[in-house]
This record gives structure tokens, sequence and C-alpha cells, in this order.
């Protein structure tokens, strides 16, 4: 150890210092100064020859520890501390851009800053700043940027409420989950798409400034799964599919389309206006109006179009229409007239009986007459079934109606001959009003009248031999209860140079044998008290005078 020196307490000089001088004893009683610092202590430590300091004792200020000074400290080379160090006030460079925080080889391990600690980036200290937010996260300043690559690749706050990504050409988003939108997600772009799926299955929404949004090719938007959706099938074609049924509530709905297919069931429980074609192409389609129990359907088959059950087709109101009141039954029906307006030169109105069956025209109201007006409402005939006294009042015929030449019935003709044994032929209630020619030949033959029920008297025909009978072959006309003597009564008036008469009960007319060709027989059914009655009128309008016989009264 070299010599520890007490005298030299004033001045203590570099020179003054042996080099194995490491130490020495300040007298601190002495009136001079004594006053010691480590140059003058240390002199000049010469190089390669470290300072060792023993110590163990944290330095927690500038009275404590290992090394204290109470001014700066320089360090001119390179330092090494092996423990941790504490700064009170702040460390800074010698210069601006002067100084570095660790290098590409050595870097530094955690960096922890305080809460509200602010990094700021740039000369002055205000130029881009991250801002720490306690228990929120850390803000960049204004507008300033994150660039990824190059300034064209960023985020930011482009202003107030508003974040921007750029990444100038493609912003790729790679989630494992969903990407979540919480608010409006607007493309800016006029031509904007919008692709889903990679190749070359790609769904794509185009948007067109013009027109609006398209998807790509014929792909669908779909609802729920796949049978239900919207798309364009083909160039021209909208379609619209569901497994079940398409539902449109709207107070209206438009379809501006040159055809509009509909391949099932339309239920529309509003107004609907079409300004084109509508055409249901099904094997027979069902439209249904109304909801149940009050619905109609209109059914098309090959045979036409079917309303349901006794639903009536109405016109202007509910007096005015045409329903099936009953199967097998038309009814046309008006509060005032139904008018049937014929075209071409030959117009005709035709009821067609079915072959098998007589067509009947009838008033539905009893009491009332059936009336035949022209159109310029002059009547021209009348079936009288009213109170209403027909020569009396607005019931008669006027003269003016008069002139129109009146109205008549075609009588059926129905032909009859004796051309084998006698013959015999029963005559029907349908028969009424008939014109019935008999050829007459070698055989007899027999007319049998149709029994009168009540309400039927009236029942008339006329029976004309248009070809005489030969040797003793005659004409009988008899009622349905001939020879039992049931008060069937025929009253003959004859007009005849062949004998006509009546047999003994009273019931069958009898015609003398070989009568001649133009003998007429005309036969009208009446009531006398409760019994069936019947008058007769025989005449004949060929063959000799008569000679014989009463004129009808």
């Amino acid at each position: 150890m070299a010599d520890v020196k007490f005298s030299e307490l004033t001045t203590l000089a570099a020179a003054d210092v042996a080099t194995d001088d490491i130490f020495a004893v300040v007298d601190t009683s002495a009136t001079t100064s004594k006053k010691l610092t480590v140059a003058n202590l240390l002199g000049q430590v010469p190089s390669g020859a470290p300072l060792h300091i023993n110590d163990t004792t944290d330095s927690t200020s500038n009275t404590s520890g290992a090394i204290s000074t109470d001014g700066g400290l320089g360090v001119l080379l390179k330092s090494t501390f092996g423990g941790l160090m504490t700064v009170s006030t702040g460390i800074v460079p010698d210069e601006s851009d002067g100084a570095y925080l660790g290098t590409s080889s050595k870097e530094f391990s955690d960096l922890f800053l305080a809460d509200g600690a602010v990094i700021s980036l740039g000369d002055g200290g205000s130029d881009t700043t991250l801002t720490h937010t306690a228990d929120t996260g850390i803000t960049l300043n204004s507008t300033r940027k994150l660039m990824f690559g190059d300034a064209a690749s960023f985020v930011h706050q482009s202003a107030d409420g508003v974040l921007t990504i750029d990444g100038e050409v493609t912003i790729d988003l790679n989630a494992s989950g969903a990407v979540d939108v919480s608010n409006d997600l607007t493309l800016s772009s006029a031509a904007a798409v919008l692709t889903m799926g990679a190749s070359p299955n790609q769904v794509t929404i185009t948007h067109d400034a013009s027109n609006g949004l398209t998807v790509g090719s014929t792909k669908k938007l779909m609802f729920n799964d796949a049978s239900q959706f919207i798309h364009g099938s083909s160039a021209t074609v909208m379609s619209i599919g569901a497994t079940d049924e398409i539902d449109l509530t709207a107070t209206e709905v438009e379809l501006n389309v040159t055809t509009f297919d509909v391949n099932g069931a339309m239920d529309v429980s509003g107004l609907s206006t079409l300004g084109g074609n509508l055409t249901l192409s099904a094997t027979n389609p069902v439209i249904s109006l109304g909801a149940s129990p009050n619905a109609i359907t209109l059914t098309h088959s090959t045979a036409g179009i079917t309303i349901d059950g006794d639903h009536q087709f109405l016109f202007r109101d509910a007096a005015l229409g045409i329903n099936s009141s009953t199967d097998g039954q038309l009814d046309i029906f008006a509060d005032a007239t139904v008018e049937v307006t014929l075209g071409g030169s030959t117009p005709t109105f035709a009821i067609d009986g079915g072959g098998a069956y007589n067509a009947i025209v009838k008033h539905t109201r009893d009491a009332q007459d059936l009336i035949f007006q022209q159109v310029d409402g002059h009547e021209v005939a009348r079936i009288h079934d009213g109170a209403t006294n027909l020569e009396t009042g607005t019931q008669d015929l006027t003269a003016a109606a008069a002139g129109k030449g009146g109205f008549g019935f075609k009588r059926a003709v129905y032909n009859l001959t004796a051309d084998g044994d006698d013959e015999a032929c029963a005559l029907t209630a349908a028969h009424s009003g008939s014109v019935i020619m008999v050829t007459g030949a070698g055989y007899d033959l027999d007319i049998t009248l149709p029994t009168i029920a009540a309400g039927e008297e009236g029942w008339h025909c006329t029976i004309v031999v248009t070809t005489a009978f030969s040797g003793t072959n005659n004409l009988e006309i008899a009622t349905a209860g001939a020879g039992s003597d049931n008060d069937d009564t025929i009253h003959l008036y004859t007009q005849v140079a062949t004998a006509v008469t009546v047999d003994a009960s009273g019931d069958t007319v009898i015609s003398a044998a070989d009568i001649p060709a133009g003998t007429m027989f005309e036969l009208l059914a009446v009531k006398g008290g409760s019994a069936e009655q019947w008058i007769c009128k025989a005449y004949q309008i060929s063959g000799s005078a008569p000679t014989t016989g009463t004129a009808p009264a």
C-alpha cells in the first residue's frame, strides 16, 4: 500500500500523488481549506487501471451509496452499469438527434411508461404523438397516419368521427371468424363491386350509379334456404322462387313486365291493376278470390272456366248477374231488364235442349205475364198468367203494336205410319201443341191421349191423315182410361163426309173405314168438374163434300 499523507491537505496536485497513492485522509479541524476533490485525491487514474469500489450499498441519493457527487458526472467513454439505474429528472442526448437507445444487435427489453405517457416523434416534440389514456388505449394525434409499407397504405382519422383505411389497391381482411361492422358500410365508388367467394364460384354485387345494384350472372339472392330466391334466370327473365308461397304485402304492387308468369296458386288480398296480359300456364290453374268461408275459385279446364258452387258473376251490383243456383240450371238475373244483342246478317238466339231433353222458356214467378216487345217498346205478344185483365189498361195490344204483325210459334210435327200389324202410339204431355202427321195403310192405327194432371189443362194437338187408310182399316183416338168408363169423355164435333163417331162409353173417337186423306182432328184437354174432359173437332178438307154432320158450336 502507498503512503498515507496528512501534510498536503490544502493543495493536492497531481504531481504530489504517487502512482501507488490511492487514498488520502483530510483533517477537517484545520483552519485552512481542507477540501479534497476526487481529482486532487486520485489525480489521473492511469489508463487500464480501473477504479474498483466494493461498497455494496445502493446509491439512492447524492449523499449515499458507492459513489456520491454534488456535481455532474461526465463520462467520455463507454460505461457499463450492472445494476438498476434510477434517474430522478430525465435522460437527454447532448443535442437533437445526437444519441440513440440500444443498437441493432443490442436491443432493450421491455419499455414501461406511466398512465398518460406521451411518445413524441419528430423535431419540436409536437409533430406526431402517441398518447396513452389509462384503461382505454393509445391515441395518434390529429390526422396523423399509421402507415404500412409506404405512405399509400395507412390508417388514420381523416376528419372528426371518420376513420380512414387506405390500402392503395386492396384491403385484405383475413379473420378466422366474422368481420362485424356495427353501423353503416359505404362503398363510395360509383361502380363499386362487392365480391364474395373465390373463383370460379364468386358472387358479385355491382353498383350502377344510374340504376342500382346488379347480382352477377344468374346468381340468386336467397332467403332461409336455396328454395326461396330472386334471380335473373336469363338475360330477359326475372324469377322469384319459393317452396310454398310468395307473399307480396304492400298497398300497391306494380309489375312493369311483358310477361308475368305464375306457376302455382295466386292469392291477391287487395286491388290489382294489370296493364298487360296475365297468363296462368298450369294445366288446370285455379284463381282463388277472398278468404274462407267466403272464398270464390275460378278453375280452368279444357271445357272452359268454372266458378265454384252457386257463386255469381255480378255486374254493377248484386241485383244483376249470372249464376247457377242449382246443378243443371243457369240463371241470368237483373233488377230491370236482360237485353241480348245479336249481330250478323241472320242473328240467331238458340236454346239447345241436349237432344233428348226439352228446352223450356218460362216465367219464374207465378201470376205474372211473360211479355215480348220490340226494341221500340211496343208489345207484340204476351203469355198471360197475371191478375190484370188483358182487355183493360196498358196491358192491351195497341194499334202500333198490332201493326208489328204479332208473334207466332212453330208447332212440332211428328210422323206416324200404320205400316205393320195394328199399330199403337201413346202420346205424352210433351206432345202438347204438336202436329201429328198420319200415313194410312192396310192396318189400323190407335193413338192414346195422355193422362191430364191438375194444372195441365190446355194440352192440345192436331192429328192430320196425309195418306188414306185402305180396306177396313181406320184411325182411333182414345183417352188414357178408354174402356174403363172412368168419366174421361171426348166431346165430338164433326164436319166430315165420312162418318166419325165416339163409342158408347164416350172415351174413343172412331173413324170410318177407308178414312180419306185430309181428315183432321183437333183435340183439347179441359176439366169439367172433377172429371177429365176432351173436346175433339173433326174436319175433312178433301174428298167428297159433306152431306152429314153437325158444325161445331
